[in-house]
């Protein structure tokens, strides 16, 4: 394709055709020189090439004789614009004129698509493509994009590479500024930043670049007051309103986590941490030990927290502990209850374990004083009855907390979260007619 530059015009709300003072011809008709029906030019002085709508025809207008650039015969039409021919629009704040239509498929698929002339005599030319049912309006440009392997820069914007393959022309209608034929085949390849999509069609002769906007099928229909088609998933360069809202969100999202981290960091360095009491018991394996009482400790941090950590070798068995941590002055008591559990073995070749041989209970806002724990001891099925065997129990005063911290991390998460999910959802529907979707929307079955 391609399309006069873009230059200042009128204001768009004045008349599309020049005025009657202007030199440009108005529509003209003539007698097809294949089937004799009528053929009507809208652009006179513009257009190269018209299609007779009774015979498909391809005729060349510039010659006073109309010669035929290529002869078909239909009794039937092979495919209907949506857009009538002579419809007007305003589209991007400009007022266009349909005069052509063009139907393209993918020369190693079945996939077809349409593409509309516009054109405004102020303004040349523009095509309107329709594409599962999604439209855009494409400008051509002279500028050309810096192009990688998978992207495409221009002014300033990044597009990722989405379809690379050959595109043939397999139905004409209307009138166009070049000699159109069907049967034409072109190397094509779109690069995309929604809403934008640059694409790029090659042949022996040229390469040129266009720039295409979507638009919406209800502006498309309010315009050209038509009822279109239905659309099908998500189009390529189809705005997403939750990649927005997560490409919005993300940054603050991670803001946030930063100062929540920064702050747990600051805060478990100023914690104490500082250990208390520390003292090994004995126990007997399938026998309970009752009333064990610690030594008084102190506790300096006033209304700081407690760790009652309790260790023992249990090797597929368990211990357990019941206690209470007594306040030596005024016999206030908090309940303990800790339990020691490890398991280990083989399945299926494989080994396994679970539990560990510490256990840990938190005590929050206890006051300063001294203290003694009171505990019973309960140990499991240990190979041999009788045996007794050692375990430790340590106290750590004002320990760092990471509770709050993840509680805090999973509350401030849980938009982002369904923001991202949205996103992900959507632009896995967008790639997923690609074979160049980036790895984080490509499925297990497909290939690199």
């Amino acid at each position: 394709m391609a399309g006069k530059p873009e230059t200042d015009g009128p204001d768009d709300t004045a008349p599309l055709q020049p005025s009657p003072t202007s030199r440009t011809p108005r529509a003209k008709t003539f007698s097809c020189p294949s089937c004799g029906g009528a053929v009507t030019i809208r652009c006179p002085g513009e257009s190269i090439s018209a299609v007779c709508s009774s015979c498909f025809s391809v005729i060349d207008t510039q010659n006073e004789n109309y010669s035929i650039l290529q002869r078909h015969f239909a009794k039937t039409r092979l495919h209907q614009p949506q857009i009538p021919f002579g419809t007007r629009a305003v589209l991007c704040g400009k007022k266009w004129e349909c005069i052509g239509f063009i139907v393209r498929k993918d020369v190693d698929s079945s996939y077809k698509w349409e593409e509309y002339l516009l054109f405004n005599p102020y303004y040349g030319y523009r095509w309107l493509t329709c594409n599962n049912g999604h439209w855009s309006l494409v400008t051509m440009i002279k500028s050309t994009p810096v192009v990688d392997l998978r992207s495409a820069k221009l002014d300033k914007r990044s597009h990722k590479l989405f379809f690379r393959g050959r595109s043939k022309c397999i139905f004409v209608l209307g009138e166009f500024y070049w000699k159109v034929q069907t049967g034409g085949i072109v190397n094509i390849e779109d690069f995309i930043d929604p809403p934008f999509m640059l694409s790029m069609e090659r042949d022996n002769d040229e390469i040129v670049w266009s720039v295409g906007e979507y638009i919406p099928k209800s502006e498309i229909e309010k315009q050209f007051k038509i009822k279109a088609g239905g659309t099908k998933g998500v189009a390529p360069n189809q705005p997403s309103g939750t990649t927005k809202t997560w490409k919005q969100l993300a940054p603050v999202w991670m803001l946030f986590i930063g100062i929540l981290t920064a702050l747990q960091v600051m805060q478990s360095a100023a914690r104490e941490n500082k250990q208390v009491f520390q003292q090994g018991f004995s126990f007997v394996s399938n026998m309970k030990v009752v009333d064990l009482a610690t030594p008084p400790f102190k506790v300096a941090k006033p209304q700081g927290n407690l760790s009652i950590n309790l260790y023992a070798p249990v090797d597929n068995d368990w211990l357990y502990m019941d206690g209470e941590l007594v306040d030596n002055k005024s016999g206030e008591t908090y309940p303990l209850e800790e339990s020691v559990e490890y398991y280990h073995g083989y399945s299926d070749g494989e080994s396994w374990s679970e539990g560990g041989q510490t256990a840990s209970v938190v005590l929050s806002k206890v006051p300063a004083g001294e203290y003694y724990i009171n505990m019973d001891l309960l140990s499991g099925s240990f190979p041999k009855t009788g045996v007794q065997t050692g375990c430790t129990l340590s106290v750590v005063s004002d320990v760092p907390q990471w509770g709050n911290y993840f509680w805090c991390l999973l509350f401030i998460s849980i938009v982002p979260s369904i923001a991202w999910l949205m996103s992900y959802g959507t632009e896995k529907a967008r790639w997923s007619e690609s074979d160049f979707a980036p790895s984080i929307y490509r499925s297990e079955s497909e290939g690199g």
